[in-house]
């Protein structure tokens, strides 16, 4: 199935099925934060993607995202590292 969004992002639907589908996408500079770690937003849409191209398939019919989870983390150093 055509995802212009996924295109967007250069991320790759390598094999989709009923229930199952598995993506991949080589990280980019447009893929990176500002502090040089691949966005959270694409690892979201990465997670989004392969669930709803796996259920449209599992379910044959559209669905869409309604709701979601997310969790931010402040990095430490490591033990004896620099602040």
């Amino acid at each position: 199935m055509p995802h212009p969004f996924a295109e967007l992002i250069a991320l790759n639907v390598d094999e989709q099925r009923a229930g199952h589908s598995r993506l991949s996408l080589v990280v980019s500079e447009d893929h990176l934060n500002p502090h040089g770690v691949v966005h959270g937003a694409v690892v979201y849409a990465m997670a989004t993607v392969a669930n709803l191209e796996s259920k449209v398939l599992l379910e044959d019919r559209l669905v869409a995202t309604a709701n979601g989870h997310y969790a931010i983390f402040t990095p430490r150093p490591a033990a004896g590292g620099a602040a």
